[in-house]
């Protein structure tokens, strides 16, 4: 089984949590996940490309969170993954990740549109 970009029962969740009619929360949740994403994409790339396990497994953990409390679980399970690779010392691949990020960057626009 495939993972999805975006978990649409997890959309669901977070435009439940808006008043009816009024999707402002959700939009807001978009807004700061995608700004703080791009910000800590960056350092993770700059952790990777200096070998700092620490701070990659700090941004992996970060990003992970956010990634999954908006439904990106393809992405949050990449950096999971290289998050526990960080532990054991091995820096992992950053074009993956980067790639999920900007497909999931792509739906969450469209999300985002389709409720403004």
């Amino acid at each position: 089984m495939e993972l999805m970009t975006l978990d649409r029962n997890r959309l669901e969740q977070l435009r439940n949590m808006s008043s009816e009619g009024h999707p402002e929360f959700l939009i807001e949740m978009i807004d700061l996940f995608l700004e703080e994403a791009e910000r800590d994409l960056g350092v993770l790339k700059d952790s990777l490309f200096h070998h700092n396990a620490d701070d990659v497994r700090f941004e992996a953990h970060a990003l992970r969170a956010s990634a999954m409390n908006l439904g990106a679980v393809r992405l949050g399970l990449l950096l999971r993954n290289l998050e526990e690779e960080a532990s054991s010392g091995d820096l992992g691949d950053f074009k993956q990740i980067e790639a999920e990020y900007l497909r999931v960057k792509q739906v969450l626009g469209i999300e985002r549109n389709h409720h403004a």
